[in-house]
């Protein structure tokens, strides 16, 4: 399998909704141009092991110290040095929120459909049971925000058609947590956004985004098999 195909099939296979996300705007030249820096850049190190940590905290209660024994003892130095920064503003965000956390649905995951044999990955970080209701909540732990108000109805969209409309989230909300760094500075801060802060795309919208994806992924698949044509 030559080199493009590898980066195609990486293209084909988003991460995360936040991910699929980032990389999506209004025009089709933005969206190609920041798919392509995806696919070509240094691979990012996963967050999983961060979230899985922070989810078993608000789902059995795990103590802040119990949860920095489990940073201390993720593999990859990258990862354990961001769970460093992102762990303890978790514990210092939930010291005030008081996340009453519910493991109700383990393993949580909707496919979302993007385009032909290509889905997002929808997987909540864990489940909170707030003002009577469940709420998805999603952990991004990305040294910026990185989203703009668009990109924020984007994941508003995906999440309301995928998780918020199966029965025991009906009629809620999915909560979104960031923590970005302090500039000029390893601590980090929370940001909180909700679906209902940011209206999700109506549904011409919504396809609009889909046909300017599709477009911008074709054109970043030839150009791939352009610059790699001659392996």
């Amino acid at each position: 399998m030559s080199e493009s195909d590898d980066l195609i099939r990486k293209l084909r296979r988003p991460p995360s909704v936040a991910n699929w996300v980032r990389y999506n705007y209004k025009r089709v030249n933005d969206t190609a141009r920041a798919l392509l820096a995806f696919v070509l850049g240094r691979p990012r190190s996963s967050l999983q092991a961060v979230y899985r940590i922070i989810g078993d905290a608000v789902h059995f209660g795990r103590t802040y110290e119990e949860s920095m024994r489990s940073v201390a003892a993720i593999s990859s130095p990258r990862t354990r040095a961001m769970a460093y920064e992102i762990v303890p503003a978790f514990f210092r965000y939930n010291g005030r929120e008081k996340l009453d956390g519910l493991n109700v649905f383990p393993g949580l995951k909707e496919n979302y459909p993007v385009g032909r044999n290509v889905s997002i990955p929808v997987e909540p970080t864990f489940t909170i049971l707030k003002d009577g209701q469940l709420k998805p909540v999603f952990v991004v732990g990305w040294v910026a925000v990185a989203l703009d108000d668009y990109q924020k109805r984007i994941m508003s969209t995906i999440v309301t058609e995928s998780i918020l409309r199966l029965s025991d989230f009906q009629g809620s909300e999915a909560i979104f947590i960031f923590f970005p760094r302090i500039k000029g500075t390893k601590e980090r801060y929370v940001r909180v956004w909700t679906t209902a802060d940011y209206a999700p795309l109506d549904h011409d919208e919504m396809k609009q985004q889909l046909q300017c994806y599709g477009q911008a992924l074709e054109m970043v698949e030839k150009q791939l098999r352009s610059m790699f044509e001659d392996e």
